[in-house]
């Protein structure tokens, strides 16, 4: 076995857990759970009580309760501002709450108490904890008002999720661990002509079988190991406490398999799993058997995990639950793949565009919205009334709007402290803005009609989620392409005759250009793809010239509701076409960082490995925060920056970013540094001797 191999698995693992696990980030909350610290909680009271509380223990409840609410009142007694208001305890604390809540405007004194109220439930570590414990008890109370049996189960629905979510993402870091650890070895018998041997004596097709077999064994020992390292984090995370409970919880979930522990649920989900994508291994092993080189091995295993891992994902997501009706390839071959792989991830297009707007209906109620957007004299009196009701509600957001307080409220939130000339430099680019916010108001830049942000999200949908998952993509139609025609010669071993003229030499920049120019078509076709069948869905007929910037597109960001203030008026089409641009932009960047690796390893699959663990480091470090003026140098020099930005290019997003053409500057930037590490590598490849 390859060491290499063996670090690029152990390299991929440590980034993949802390890209998509949910485990590793608990407990600090996130999708799974409603806060950092309601499943701790129920870890502590399952500590005290077990796993289910008998009715003649439904008194400790309240007994907890009273206890939580006396240290609450303490910390409300402490404060000025609320004993100002005379909120003294936590009943009264409640209740203020659910009249502010209930109130369409507050008074600049309730604001103020309001914000004090936000502030010990959110920003107060002592009051934040006991406020989400309360709430843990509350959810008790009404499942307890619920439930006709004699106990209540202690089990959060966090955990359930949690595991459903996480045993998913494990099948597919397994599938791709296995392609990483099977194909180059059954490749690489392909190109040393070692098979026509085996086949030769009866001894020798018995190596197949026996590769087979060690192949199964060596990817189950990979798969052991793996799920060992999530158990071990597991309990290093403090969740082991949930093992003993059954599964059965308050969150609504009709599980067959409520008797059974949860540890065994766990465990059951876990071996199915690993059942699976061991089945995998077949069609892994009939790749790296028919593969007639490296590239061609990773563009048939891209299809191959992707369709697993849908399969994996559909399939276990509902798979304890009861349900709800109880009745060698030659080069034309590998652009054959590469259509393959281009047409799949159109498939994938297709399928995210009908989920958030392409159903029936959402395609009926987006017509019936364009006509009361576009035609208010036709539009149904239903949807007119409630666009009206809407742009009532937000059409005047510029009036108000205050960039200082964004900043500070993005910056409460994110934790983020700039210091020194480098945080005045983030305030004046805030004041460029609230003089950009001046100027809509006074061309009246905010006041057009649109698609209502808040509730249909169009923006985010488009430019968010379809145009991430298209630069992902488009970058690796473009790897492949890249890596293919760079390794030819390699492959089909005339690197010597190449290396032995400094005419073969010149032909590897003719070959860069060629497969910069493939990955470029094959990402033009998939990107017109999703364009045209968003737009076939969504009618934009009369909305091509709205400002971005208008209230109407506007969406929550952030827990804030406020519009995309852009650099520049910027209709819908003239965005579009800068997106394009932008795309364009990193594809460029790919292609280069591509070459520049692929001419240092000289190795196709290597080349693939390194550069996604390499984009996948950038990713992770586009989050590094420092609090000084090298968090801008980092992000400059990030072109995934960009990535984690999409669908907020050209306006305010990213506190280190909010500047007038800072996606051009990263492109630049980024962009000049893949160019000079391409060109170091070319000059040291053309010193190369035979």
């Amino acid at each position: 076995m390859d060491i290499r191999v063996l670090l690029v698995i152990a390299v991929f693992t440590v980034l993949f857990y802390h890209l998509f696990l949910e485990v590793t980030i608990y407990p600090a909350g996130g999708q799974t759970t409603d806060s950092p610290y309601d499943m701790p909680f129920y870890a502590e009271l399952i500590e005290s009580w077990g796993t289910s509380l008998p009715r003649e223990d439904w008194s400790k409840l309240d007994e907890k309760r009273k206890e939580l609410e006396e240290a609450y009142t303490r910390i409300i007694a402490a404060d000025p501002v609320l004993a100002d208001a005379k909120i003294t305890n936590y009943q009264e604390f409640s209740k203020t709450q659910e009249t502010f809540f209930d109130k369409d405007t507050l008074t600049d004194e309730e604001k103020k108490i309001d914000q004090e109220l936000s502030r010990l439930v959110f920003e107060d570590s002592k009051g934040s904890k006991l406020f989400f414990e309360l709430q843990v008890l509350d959810r008790l109370d009404e499942y307890k008002n619920l439930q006709n049996g004699d106990s209540i189960s202690l089990m959060p629905g966090g955990i359930f999720y949690i595991v459903e979510k996480d045993m998913r993402m494990m099948g597919i870091l397994l599938l791709i661990c296995f392609a990483i650890l099977a194909l180059p070895y059954l490749i690489r018998e392909r190109l040393c002509h070692v098979l026509p041997l085996y086949a030769t004596t009866a001894t020798g097709r018995k190596l197949f079988d026996r590769q087979f077999q060690a192949l199964v064994v060596c990817c189950g020992f990979v798969g052991i190991v793996q799920f060992g390292i999530y158990v071990l984090v597991y309990v290093i995370k403090g969740l082991a406490v949930f093992w003993k409970g059954n599964c059965i919880n308050d969150t609504g979930l009709q599980l067959w398999c409520k008797n059974l522990p949860f540890g065994f649920y766990m465990l059951l989900h876990m071996l199915l799993i690993f059942v699976f994508v061991l089945a995998a291994v077949v069609l892994i092993y009939l790749i790296g058997r028919t593969a007639g080189n490296y590239i061609a091995g990773i563009a048939l295993a891209i299809p191959t995990c992707i369709g697993s891992g849908f399969l994996l994902i559909h399939i276990f997501v509902h798979l304890f639950q009861k349900p709800m009706d109880e009745n060698s390839l030659p080069y034309s071959e590998v652009l054959w793949i590469l259509w393959i792989v281009c047409i799949t991830f159109g498939l994938f297009q297709f399928l995210s565009i009908y989920t958030y707007v392409g159903n029936a209906g959402m395609r009926k109620e987006l017509r019936q919205m364009h006509v009361a957007v576009t035609d208010e004299e036709t539009a149904s009196p239903e949807y007119e009334s409630a666009y009206a009701d809407y742009k009532k509600t937000y059409g005047g957001m510029y009036d108000t709007l205050d960039m200082r307080k964004i900043l500070e409220q993005k910056e409460k939130k994110s934790g983020y402290e700039p210091q020194g000339a480098w945080g005045m430099w983030i305030v004046r680019n805030y004041d460029r803005l609230q003089k950009r916010v001046e100027q809509i108001r006074k061309t009246g830049e905010g006041t057009y009609a649109f698609y209502p942000g808040s509730w249909y999200k169009l923006h985010s949908t488009l430019y968010g989620k379809l145009w991430k998952k298209l630069i992902l993509q488009t970058a690796v139609l473009m790897i492949l392409s890249m890596l293919y025609l760079m390794d030819y010669e390699r492959i089909y071993k005339t690197q010597d005759l190449v290396l032995a003229t400094t005419t073969g030499k010149k032909m590897m920049e003719k070959k860069m250009l060629a497969g910069t120019l493939c990955g470029l078509f094959y990402a033009g076709l998939l990107t017109v793809f999703t364009l045209l069948v968003f737009f076939a869905a969504v009618p934009f007929q009369n909305l091509w010239h709205v400002p971005v910037a208008a209230c109407m597109v506007a969406e929550p960001r952030l827990q804030m509701m406020y519009p995309f203030v852009t650099f520049w008026w910027l209709e819908q089409w003239r965005y579009l076409l800068l997106a394009l641009v932008v795309l364009v932009g990193l594809l460029g960047i790919v292609a280069a960082v591509t070459a520049a690796v692929q001419l240092f390893l000289q190795n196709s699959y290597f080349s693939f490995a390194v550069l996604g663990l390499l984009f996948m480091g950038a990713y992770l470090l586009a989050y590094v925060q420092m609090g000084n003026v090298w968090d801008l140098i980092r992000e400059l020099f990030n072109p995934t920056v960009l990535y984690a930005t999409s669908g907020g290019w050209f306006m305010e997003n990213d506190l280190c970013l909010s500047f007038a053409g800072n996606e051009f500057a990263v492109l630049f930037c980024s962009g000049t540094a893949a160019v000079c590490l391409m060109a170091v590598e070319k000059r040291r490849y053309h010193r190369l001797e035979v």
